[in-house]
Protein backbone atom coordinates (compact mmCIF):
# COMPACT_ATOMS: atom_id res chain seq x y z
CA UNK A 1 0.00 0.00 0.00
CA UNK A 2 2.84 2.61 0.74
CA UNK A 3 4.69 1.36 -2.01
CA UNK A 4 1.58 2.13 -4.19
CA UNK A 5 1.50 5.93 -2.76
CA UNK A 6 4.83 6.36 -3.70
CA UNK A 7 4.16 5.83 -7.06
CA UNK A 8 1.71 8.08 -7.03
CA UNK A 9 3.54 10.72 -6.00
CA UNK A 10 6.28 9.69 -8.54
CA UNK A 11 3.74 10.03 -11.23
CA UNK A 12 2.64 13.36 -10.20
CA UNK A 13 6.42 14.78 -10.08
CA UNK A 14 7.03 13.10 -13.19
CA UNK A 15 3.56 15.21 -15.07
CA UNK A 16 5.16 18.31 -13.74
CA UNK A 17 8.74 17.38 -14.87
CA UNK A 18 6.94 17.31 -18.39
CA UNK A 19 5.01 20.40 -18.46
CA UNK A 20 7.85 22.38 -16.68
CA UNK A 21 10.47 22.14 -19.09
CA UNK A 22 7.84 22.40 -21.81
CA UNK A 23 5.43 25.96 -20.78
CA UNK A 24 7.51 27.55 -23.89
CA UNK A 25 5.87 24.97 -25.81
CA UNK A 26 2.80 25.15 -24.41
CA UNK A 27 1.95 28.67 -23.94
CA UNK A 28 0.94 30.60 -27.19
CA UNK A 29 1.90 34.05 -26.39
CA UNK A 30 5.88 34.14 -26.26
CA UNK A 31 5.99 37.92 -25.81
CA UNK A 32 5.43 37.62 -22.63
CA UNK A 33 7.08 33.91 -22.05
CA UNK A 34 8.51 34.86 -18.47
CA UNK A 35 5.38 36.30 -16.84
CA UNK A 36 2.94 33.95 -18.28
CA UNK A 37 5.29 30.95 -16.73
CA UNK A 38 5.01 32.83 -13.57
CA UNK A 39 1.02 33.00 -13.72
CA UNK A 40 0.45 29.63 -14.07
CA UNK A 41 3.11 28.38 -11.84
CA UNK A 42 0.77 30.85 -9.13
CA UNK A 43 -2.25 29.33 -10.64
CA UNK A 44 -1.11 25.72 -10.02
CA UNK A 45 -0.28 26.83 -6.46
CA UNK A 46 -3.53 28.22 -5.61
CA UNK A 47 -5.33 25.27 -6.65
CA UNK A 48 -3.09 23.17 -4.09
CA UNK A 49 -3.71 26.02 -1.50
CA UNK A 50 -7.96 26.02 -1.94
CA UNK A 51 -8.01 22.52 -1.82
CA UNK A 52 -6.03 20.78 0.50
CA UNK A 53 -7.54 21.39 3.68
CA UNK A 54 -11.17 20.34 2.39
CA UNK A 55 -8.80 16.85 0.81
CA UNK A 56 -7.79 16.42 4.47
CA UNK A 57 -10.99 16.32 6.19
CA UNK A 58 -12.52 13.70 3.33
CA UNK A 59 -9.58 11.47 4.09
CA UNK A 60 -10.42 11.48 7.99
CA UNK A 61 -13.52 10.56 6.76
CA UNK A 62 -12.75 7.28 5.58
CA UNK A 63 -12.33 8.37 2.31
CA UNK A 64 -8.93 8.50 1.62
CA UNK A 65 -8.69 6.51 -1.55
CA UNK A 66 -11.61 7.38 -2.87
CA UNK A 67 -9.85 10.81 -3.02
CA UNK A 68 -6.56 9.59 -4.16
CA UNK A 69 -8.49 7.83 -7.11
CA UNK A 70 -10.35 11.25 -7.79
CA UNK A 71 -7.27 13.29 -7.66
CA UNK A 72 -5.28 10.53 -10.03
CA UNK A 73 -8.34 10.49 -12.85
CA UNK A 74 -8.76 14.42 -12.58
CA UNK A 75 -4.93 14.75 -12.70
CA UNK A 76 -5.19 11.85 -15.80
CA UNK A 77 -7.59 14.24 -17.81
CA UNK A 78 -5.79 17.46 -16.87
CA UNK A 79 -2.59 16.16 -17.98
CA UNK A 80 -4.82 14.84 -21.60
CA UNK A 81 -5.93 18.17 -21.94
CA UNK A 82 -2.67 20.56 -21.30
CA UNK A 83 -1.83 18.31 -24.36
CA UNK A 84 -4.53 19.61 -26.69
CA UNK A 85 -4.38 23.23 -25.15
CA UNK A 86 -4.63 25.93 -27.97
CA UNK A 87 -4.96 29.31 -25.87
CA UNK A 88 -2.89 30.29 -22.95
CA UNK A 89 -6.19 30.71 -21.06
CA UNK A 90 -6.86 27.13 -21.60
CA UNK A 91 -3.35 26.35 -20.14
CA UNK A 92 -3.89 28.70 -17.08
CA UNK A 93 -7.55 27.02 -16.11
CA UNK A 94 -5.60 23.50 -16.44
CA UNK A 95 -2.60 24.36 -14.27
CA UNK A 96 -5.07 25.40 -11.39
CA UNK A 97 -6.70 22.20 -11.99
CA UNK A 98 -3.22 20.54 -11.74
CA UNK A 99 -2.79 22.13 -8.82
CA UNK A 100 -6.18 20.72 -7.45
CA UNK A 101 -5.36 16.80 -8.80
CA UNK A 102 -2.05 17.19 -7.50
CA UNK A 103 -3.23 18.30 -3.85
CA UNK A 104 -5.58 15.40 -3.67
CA UNK A 105 -2.58 12.69 -4.30
CA UNK A 106 -0.63 14.60 -2.05
CA UNK A 107 -2.92 14.55 0.69
CA UNK A 108 -3.61 10.69 0.19
CA UNK A 109 -0.29 10.02 -0.14
CA UNK A 110 0.49 11.84 3.32
CA UNK A 111 -2.46 10.41 5.28
CA UNK A 112 -1.58 6.33 3.73
CA UNK A 113 1.81 6.84 5.13
CA UNK A 114 1.21 8.37 8.78
CA UNK A 115 -1.22 5.99 9.06
CA UNK A 116 0.53 2.52 8.16
CA UNK A 117 3.88 3.58 9.44
CA UNK A 118 5.03 3.76 12.87
CA UNK A 119 6.57 6.35 15.56
CA UNK A 120 9.84 3.92 14.82
CA UNK A 121 9.86 4.73 11.30
CA UNK A 122 7.38 7.03 10.20
CA UNK A 123 10.53 9.90 9.33
CA UNK A 124 11.70 7.48 6.87
CA UNK A 125 8.98 6.79 5.22
CA UNK A 126 8.27 10.78 4.66
CA UNK A 127 11.63 10.77 3.22
CA UNK A 128 10.46 8.00 0.86
CA UNK A 129 7.44 10.77 -0.26
CA UNK A 130 10.05 13.46 -0.68
CA UNK A 131 12.39 10.85 -2.86
CA UNK A 132 9.52 9.58 -5.29
CA UNK A 133 8.71 13.07 -5.70
CA UNK A 134 12.25 14.18 -6.51
CA UNK A 135 12.39 11.14 -8.89
CA UNK A 136 9.28 11.85 -10.70
CA UNK A 137 10.55 15.96 -11.70
CA UNK A 138 14.05 13.77 -12.46
CA UNK A 139 12.25 11.41 -14.93
CA UNK A 140 10.16 13.52 -16.27
CA UNK A 141 12.30 15.55 -18.37
CA UNK A 142 14.49 12.23 -19.15
CA UNK A 143 11.56 10.60 -20.61
CA UNK A 144 11.24 13.98 -22.90
CA UNK A 145 14.99 13.37 -24.11
CA UNK A 146 14.46 9.39 -24.40
CA UNK A 147 11.30 10.56 -27.22
CA UNK A 148 13.38 13.10 -28.26
CA UNK A 149 16.64 10.61 -28.95
CA UNK A 150 13.90 8.01 -30.71
CA UNK A 151 12.87 11.26 -32.86
CA UNK A 152 9.28 10.58 -31.91
CA UNK A 153 7.32 13.95 -33.35
CA UNK A 154 5.17 15.77 -30.51
CA UNK A 155 6.92 15.12 -27.70
CA UNK A 156 4.82 17.05 -25.22
CA UNK A 157 1.40 15.75 -26.56
CA UNK A 158 2.80 11.73 -26.22
CA UNK A 159 4.43 11.95 -23.47
CA UNK A 160 1.64 13.64 -21.58
CA UNK A 161 -0.97 10.91 -23.07
CA UNK A 162 1.51 8.40 -21.80
CA UNK A 163 1.46 9.32 -18.55
CA UNK A 164 -2.08 10.12 -18.48
CA UNK A 165 -2.91 6.63 -19.56
CA UNK A 166 -0.70 5.49 -16.68
CA UNK A 167 -2.48 8.00 -13.99
CA UNK A 168 -5.65 6.45 -15.12
CA UNK A 169 -4.55 2.80 -14.54
CA UNK A 170 -3.36 3.68 -11.23
CA UNK A 171 -6.69 5.40 -10.16
CA UNK A 172 -8.69 2.46 -11.19
CA UNK A 173 -6.10 0.49 -8.95
CA UNK A 174 -6.65 2.48 -6.23
CA UNK A 175 -10.21 2.04 -5.96
CA UNK A 176 -9.73 -1.24 -4.45
CA UNK A 177 -7.46 -0.16 -1.49
CA UNK A 178 -9.12 0.41 1.89
CA UNK A 179 -7.66 1.77 5.36
CA UNK A 180 -8.35 0.03 8.57
CA UNK A 181 -10.59 2.64 10.85
CA UNK A 182 -9.35 4.33 13.81
CA UNK A 183 -11.45 3.77 17.10
CA UNK A 184 -13.26 6.67 18.40
CA UNK A 185 -11.71 8.59 20.80
CA UNK A 186 -12.50 12.03 22.31
CA UNK A 187 -9.41 13.25 23.83
CA UNK A 188 -7.45 14.71 20.35
CA UNK A 189 -4.09 16.89 20.49
CA UNK A 190 -3.40 20.15 18.30
CA UNK A 191 -1.15 21.13 15.63
CA UNK A 192 1.81 22.97 15.87
CA UNK A 193 2.21 26.15 14.82
CA UNK A 194 5.65 26.27 14.47
CA UNK A 195 5.16 22.84 12.50
CA UNK A 196 2.66 24.63 9.87
CA UNK A 197 5.24 27.81 9.21
CA UNK A 198 7.70 25.26 8.39
CA UNK A 199 5.35 23.96 5.85
CA UNK A 200 5.42 27.96 4.82
CA UNK A 201 8.84 28.27 4.48
CA UNK A 202 9.13 24.89 2.62
CA UNK A 203 6.63 26.16 -0.09
CA UNK A 204 8.37 29.73 -0.24
CA UNK A 205 12.00 27.72 -1.04
CA UNK A 206 11.24 25.30 -2.94
CA UNK A 207 8.65 27.77 -5.73
CA UNK A 208 10.32 30.65 -5.22
CA UNK A 209 13.99 28.25 -6.67
CA UNK A 210 11.93 26.54 -9.37
CA UNK A 211 10.77 30.00 -10.41
CA UNK A 212 14.22 32.09 -10.66
CA UNK A 213 16.86 29.82 -10.38
CA UNK A 214 16.99 30.25 -14.30
CA UNK A 215 17.42 34.07 -13.97
CA UNK A 216 19.84 33.80 -11.38
CA UNK A 217 22.09 31.59 -13.57
CA UNK A 218 21.29 33.31 -17.05
CA UNK A 219 23.90 36.38 -17.88
CA UNK A 220 25.98 35.21 -14.52
CA UNK A 221 27.14 31.62 -15.35
CA UNK A 222 28.27 29.03 -18.28
CA UNK A 223 25.86 26.32 -16.87
CA UNK A 224 23.20 25.16 -18.28
CA UNK A 225 19.61 25.54 -16.50
CA UNK A 226 18.88 22.25 -16.59
CA UNK A 227 22.30 20.80 -14.99
CA UNK A 228 21.53 22.61 -12.03
CA UNK A 229 17.93 21.65 -11.62
CA UNK A 230 19.56 18.35 -12.34
CA UNK A 231 21.73 18.33 -9.11
CA UNK A 232 19.18 20.21 -6.81
CA UNK A 233 16.63 17.70 -7.34
CA UNK A 234 19.67 15.16 -6.65
CA UNK A 235 20.48 16.52 -3.46
CA UNK A 236 17.25 16.55 -2.17
CA UNK A 237 16.21 13.04 -2.80
CA UNK A 238 19.53 11.83 -1.84
CA UNK A 239 19.25 14.31 1.33
CA UNK A 240 15.83 13.15 2.31
CA UNK A 241 16.77 9.45 3.05
CA UNK A 242 19.70 10.82 5.43
CA UNK A 243 16.84 13.31 7.01
CA UNK A 244 13.99 10.51 7.84
CA UNK A 245 16.67 8.55 9.67
CA UNK A 246 17.45 11.39 11.58
CA UNK A 247 14.49 11.70 12.32
CA UNK A 248 13.67 8.52 13.51
CA UNK A 249 16.28 7.96 15.72
CA UNK A 250 16.72 12.08 17.04
CA UNK A 251 13.24 13.28 16.93
CA UNK A 252 11.41 15.50 13.90
CA UNK A 253 11.66 19.00 15.70
CA UNK A 254 16.01 18.57 16.76
CA UNK A 255 15.94 17.48 12.90
CA UNK A 256 14.05 20.36 11.34
CA UNK A 257 16.17 22.49 13.53
CA UNK A 258 19.38 21.41 11.96
CA UNK A 259 17.92 21.19 8.69
CA UNK A 260 17.03 24.79 9.08
CA UNK A 261 20.58 25.44 10.06
CA UNK A 262 22.57 23.77 6.97
CA UNK A 263 20.24 25.86 5.01
CA UNK A 264 21.53 28.84 6.76
CA UNK A 265 25.32 28.13 7.07
CA UNK A 266 25.65 26.81 3.59
CA UNK A 267 23.72 29.81 1.93
CA UNK A 268 25.66 32.33 3.92
CA UNK A 269 28.59 30.40 2.87
CA UNK A 270 28.01 30.36 -0.92
CA UNK A 271 26.96 34.08 -0.39
CA UNK A 272 30.77 35.05 0.41
CA UNK A 273 31.97 32.69 -2.34
CA UNK A 274 29.91 34.62 -4.87
CA UNK A 275 31.13 37.95 -3.41
CA UNK A 276 34.93 36.74 -3.13
CA UNK A 277 35.36 34.94 -6.53
CA UNK A 278 31.53 34.14 -8.63
CA UNK A 279 32.06 30.50 -10.65
CA UNK A 280 29.79 27.94 -11.96
CA UNK A 281 31.06 26.20 -8.82
CA UNK A 282 29.43 28.14 -6.73
CA UNK A 283 26.55 28.13 -8.32
CA UNK A 284 26.56 24.33 -8.25
CA UNK A 285 27.28 24.42 -5.04
CA UNK A 286 24.36 26.64 -3.91
CA UNK A 287 22.20 24.04 -6.26
CA UNK A 288 23.17 21.51 -3.49
CA UNK A 289 23.01 23.37 -0.22
CA UNK A 290 18.70 24.42 -1.55
CA UNK A 291 18.46 20.67 -2.19
CA UNK A 292 19.99 19.47 0.72
CA UNK A 293 17.55 21.92 2.78
CA UNK A 294 14.40 21.21 0.48
CA UNK A 295 14.84 17.26 1.23
CA UNK A 296 14.71 17.48 5.10
CA UNK A 297 12.36 20.47 5.28
CA UNK A 298 9.36 18.20 4.00
CA UNK A 299 9.51 15.26 6.25
CA UNK A 300 10.98 16.82 9.29
CA UNK A 301 8.47 19.37 9.56
CA UNK A 302 5.77 16.77 9.02
CA UNK A 303 6.79 14.36 11.18
CA UNK A 304 6.64 17.39 13.63
CA UNK A 305 2.88 17.99 12.65
CA UNK A 306 2.56 14.33 13.07
CA UNK A 307 3.75 14.13 16.71
CA UNK A 308 1.37 16.82 17.73
CA UNK A 309 -1.80 15.32 16.05
CA UNK A 310 -3.89 11.96 17.26
CA UNK A 311 -4.26 9.80 14.56
CA UNK A 312 -7.86 10.48 13.49
CA UNK A 313 -6.90 13.96 12.46
CA UNK A 314 -3.95 13.00 10.13
CA UNK A 315 -6.02 14.00 7.10
CA UNK A 316 -6.57 17.02 8.68
CA UNK A 317 -2.64 17.29 9.95
CA UNK A 318 -1.79 16.55 5.86
CA UNK A 319 -4.29 18.70 4.25
CA UNK A 320 -3.13 21.80 7.03
CA UNK A 321 0.67 21.23 5.92
CA UNK A 322 -0.18 21.06 2.13
CA UNK A 323 -2.31 24.02 2.40
CA UNK A 324 0.56 25.87 4.27
CA UNK A 325 2.86 24.51 1.75
CA UNK A 326 0.89 25.99 -0.93
CA UNK A 327 0.19 29.73 1.10
CA UNK A 328 4.27 29.59 1.03
CA UNK A 329 4.59 28.83 -2.93
CA UNK A 330 2.48 31.43 -3.95
CA UNK A 331 4.91 34.47 -2.11
CA UNK A 332 8.31 32.45 -2.61
CA UNK A 333 8.29 33.27 -6.42
CA UNK A 334 7.68 36.75 -5.87
CA UNK A 335 10.46 37.35 -3.04
CA UNK A 336 12.99 35.72 -4.64
CA UNK A 337 12.09 36.84 -7.79
CA UNK A 338 12.78 40.66 -6.43
CA UNK A 339 16.28 39.21 -5.00
CA UNK A 340 17.71 37.84 -7.82
CA UNK A 341 16.46 41.16 -9.73
CA UNK A 342 17.85 43.69 -7.07
CA UNK A 343 21.08 41.79 -6.07
CA UNK A 344 21.14 38.51 -8.49
CA UNK A 345 22.68 35.49 -7.26
CA UNK A 346 23.65 37.28 -4.39
CA UNK A 347 20.24 37.82 -3.61
CA UNK A 348 19.52 34.12 -4.11
CA UNK A 349 21.52 32.78 -1.71
CA UNK A 350 21.15 36.12 0.42
CA UNK A 351 17.72 35.29 0.52
CA UNK A 352 17.96 31.87 1.38
CA UNK A 353 20.50 32.56 4.32
CA UNK A 354 17.75 34.66 6.44
CA UNK A 355 15.41 31.84 5.30
CA UNK A 356 17.38 29.21 7.03
CA UNK A 357 17.91 31.55 9.98
CA UNK A 358 14.24 32.47 10.43
CA UNK A 359 13.48 28.47 10.30
CA UNK A 360 16.04 27.51 12.72
CA UNK A 361 14.45 30.49 15.29
CA UNK A 362 10.87 28.87 14.55
CA UNK A 363 12.06 25.08 15.35
CA UNK A 364 13.98 26.17 18.44
CA UNK A 365 10.79 27.61 20.05
CA UNK A 366 8.51 25.81 22.74
CA UNK A 367 6.20 24.39 20.25
CA UNK A 368 2.50 26.02 20.23
CA UNK A 369 -0.81 24.66 19.22
CA UNK A 370 -3.86 25.33 17.53
CA UNK A 371 -2.61 26.20 13.72
CA UNK A 372 -5.58 26.89 11.71
CA UNK A 373 -4.69 28.14 7.88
Amino acid sequence: MKIFVLVCVFLGGMGQGIVNPKLPELLVDHASLALDSGISASLMYAGIFFASFLYGRLADRGHVFRLLAAGLFLYALTLALLSAAKTKEALFALRFFEGLSLSAIYVSADMVLCRTSTDENRGQWLSYYGLALSLGLLFGPCYLLLLEWLKVGSLVNLSLLSVAAVVTLFALASLGFRLPKWPEQKETKMQHRQATMAAVLYGFLEAGLVAVLAAAVTGYYKLQVETLFLVLILAAGLASLAWGASIDKFGARRTLSWVFLSLALLSLSTTGAQWLRPSDWVMVAGAVSFGIAAGGIYPAGFAWLIEGSHPSQYGFASGLFTRAYGLGSLFGPLAFGLAVEGAGPLGLFGLATLLGAGGLMLARKPARSGARL
